[in-house]
């Protein structure tokens, strides 16, 4: 029963400090612009495959913590493969298996180029109004 406690300890404070990692964000100054970039696991809900924030802590940052609601913005990288050509893109919206998400009108569709500059002079364009 120790060896339980030990690791349900770890998790815990893996998941604690991803949160005061991501919470400590709130506290720095307005004209820094901070990408947070993670790793996506897959997960079934009701048999269908969804992509999760990937973090230490597992299950438990994903369920308690929530990271992705710790954002307005969530792109979510798209590789599309056709023969030998490969095209990287940001998905920018919920397609019901995925978890990007922004505001409505902040890009020019579902699917952007993997550009960040582009992505960041997007969002300044969108919060300038």
């Amino acid at each position: 029963m120790k060896n339980i406690r030990v690791i349900v300890g770890k998790f815990t404070e893996m998941g604690s400090n991803v949160y005061q990692t991501l919470k400590m964000m709130d506290g720095l100054r307005d004209d820094l612009t901070i990408i947070v970039m993670a790793h996506t696991d897959s997960s079934s809900f009701n048999g269908v495959d969804k992509t999760i924030f990937g973090v230490p802590g597992g299950k438990l940052v994903s369920d308690v913590v929530k990271p992705v609601g710790m954002f307005s913005v969530v792109l979510e990288t798209c590789v599309d493969k056709t023969g030998e050509d490969v095209t990287y893109s940001f998905m920018t919206q919920n397609n019901t298996v995925n978890m990007a998400k922004s505001p409505e009108g902040m890009f020019l569709g579902n699917k952007i180029p993997n550009d960040m500059q582009a992505v960041l002079e997007s969002i300044r364009k969108y919060e300038e109004g």
